[in-house]
Order: C-alpha cells, then structure tokens, then sequence
C-alpha cells in the first residue's frame, strides 16, 4: 500500500527554537530541520516540508492563518493525504480553532513543543510523529483541524492551554481529550465535533474585535474607552456563568446598538447560563438587552469565530444561530 502523503508546514515557535548565543531561545529551525529531528516519520508518510512563517506564536495575525487556510486546503483539494501545523503554543488554541473553521476537505493536525530542542526531553519530535501518525491514518471525511500534544488528540473549539510549562499544558476541561496516541496507534474515546465553515475566500477583511475581561470593582472605565473606540464587535469574558456588575450592564446594553457583543465566560470551562439568574447584570438581563450568549465556545475561541465571521459577510442573524449550536 502507498504511504500517505503529508504536507508540513512550519510557523515557527518553541518546536523552531536553538538557544541564542546569551541563552534564550528563538525560532531559528526549518520545516526541514524540525522534521530530521523526528525520526521515523518518513516511514509513516511520504513528507513535503513548508517553511510558512519563522516567528514567536504571539506575532501570528489572522492574515497569516488565513493565507495558510489557503494553501491547506488548496493541497487538500489537489489530492495530499493530510497536513500538520507546527507553531508556538501561547496561542496554538486560536490558530487552531481559527483553521478549524476555515479548512475543508480534510484534515489539519496542529502540534508544537512544550521545550525547545536546546533542553533536554524536548518534546518536539515525539509531538510531531504523533501528529504526523494522526494526519496518515484519520478518516478524509474529517474536515477541519485538531490539535495533538503531550500524546493526546483535542478539538480545537475544546481545548485550552492551562500550564505555562508542563508538557500536560493543554488540556479540555468539559469533555477530557478526544483521544490518545503513540507508537502503537490511535485510541478514540469520542467523537469529533463538528463546527461551522467559513470559506478563507470569502473573508474580505479583519473585523476589529474588542476584548474584555471583567474583573472586581472594575468601574468600566477601559469598557468605556472601547465603546469609544473604532470597533466592529465585543467579546465579553464574564464572571462564572455570564455576569457583570450593574454599571457594566448599562454599557453593555448601550453598546448593542452599535456592534454585536457576545457574552461569555472568563471560567475556562461550563456553559454560559441563559435562563437562571435574573438580577441587573445577570446572563437573563444581558441577553434581554441583547448579548449573545457563547454557549460552550470560550471568550478567546468566540473572538476568533466573530472576527473570522463578520470579515466574511455574515449577517448579525447568521451569528446568533451558529453562537446557538456551539
């Protein structure tokens, strides 16, 4: 039987970086590199390396996510088995769910390191074989991303980074992993969650989207200077299950007028409440006055979906809907 074809593409990260000449670490390795550090892969696949990007994951932009949406599903569509992402893991979970809800057609496995490969145990080449393993044996209906680390399989709408360091630093809190996988092969524990289509051809710009974490005692002043600002959206990352104080409140209800604001939680994990709690402030009264409730998608993964949507056209009603089924 043929092997499988895989395409790698590398954007930089912990899984990219040397120590310099005082020490710290900066992405410094190719596709090529990174992929020699794994050995074996070449047995899994036949590999085509792609040096997309060489930065720190915090530089990575929505324009860079939706060129490589681009290109993943162009090579999707052109016959390739499967791709892998490597990046920096501060913020693999939003390119991830970002790339979740623009490729179609297959399957894009994001993975990275947790130390680079001047410390000892890097994880790196082991997270990379895994997710090159994944991406040769997953089913081709599978459209969308998931991300593999530490040995185990996330849904990228699921997973959050919850450790500055530790290998387990990525975790789903609701449901656990997907699934496990090493050497011997894949274990499933569940199914893989579906989640909307945004074609990356129809996005025609990046929506401006605030972001807003409420904390005690805040006295909405930096929610002022957004309402003030130049925005297109809101994301709201609420006490537990969707509250803010009252003076929030009235902001808040003011703002809706002028963009969409969706009401999530800052808790990492639940539900947003819809129907419980009925005091000035409370999720019954901001989504009366009209917040969009996020449901089971976290404030940083609703940022993602609302800017990704609104850049595509989507209308404030279509929003609301997918918002529903989350």
């Amino acid at each position: 039987m043929a092997k499988p074809t895989i395409h790698i593409f590398a954007l930089g990260g912990t899984i990219a970086m040397v120590p310099d000449q005082h020490g710290g670490a900066r992405p410094a390795l190719s596709a090529t590199d990174i992929i020699a550090a794994a050995p074996g892969i070449d047995d899994l696949a036949n590999i085509h390396a792609h040096d997309f990007r060489s930065v720190a994951s915090a530089n990575l932009s929505f324009e860079d996510l939706i060129d490589l949406a681009k290109e993943v599903n162009a090579l999707l569509s052109d016959g390739a088995d499967g791709v892998v992402v490597t990046q920096g893991t501060d913020v693999l979970e939003e390119s991830a769910f970002a790339l979740d809800l623009m490729v179609d057609g297959g399957a894009a496995i994001f993975t990275g390191a947790m130390r680079h490969s001047g410390l000892e145990g890097s994880d790196g080449p082991a997270n990379l074989a895994n997710a090159v393993r994944l991406a040769a044996t997953i089913e081709r209906p599978v459209a969308g991303a998931l991300v593999v680390m530490n040995g185990e399989i996330h849904a990228p709408s699921q997973v959050r980074k919850v450790h500055t360091s530790s290998f387990g630093a990525f975790a789903s809190a609701e449901n656990g992993p997907l699934g496990r996988i090493d050497g011997t092969g894949v274990e499933w524990a569940r199914s893989i969650p579906q989640t909307p289509n945004i074609s990356p051809g129809s996005i025609s710009g990046i929506a401006r989207i605030a972001y807003y974490a409420a904390v005690m005692d805040d006295r909405s002043a930096i929610l002022q200077t957004i309402a003030d600002g130049d925005f297109d959206g809101l994301v709201v990352a609420a006490f537990g299950g969707g509250h803010v104080a009252e003076e929030t409140a009235d902001l808040l209800a003011a703002m809706t007028g002028n963009m969409p604001i969706v009401l999530a939680s800052r808790t990492g994990a639940g539900r947003i409440l819809e129907n419980v709690y009925a005091y000035k402030g409370a999720e019954i009264d901001l989504i009366s006055r009209g917040l969009i409730p996020a449901r089971n998608l976290d404030a940083r993964k609703s940022r993602v979906f609302l800017t990704l949507a609104l850049g595509a056209g989507w209308s404030l009603a279509e929003i609301r809907t997918v918002f529903s089924k989350f």
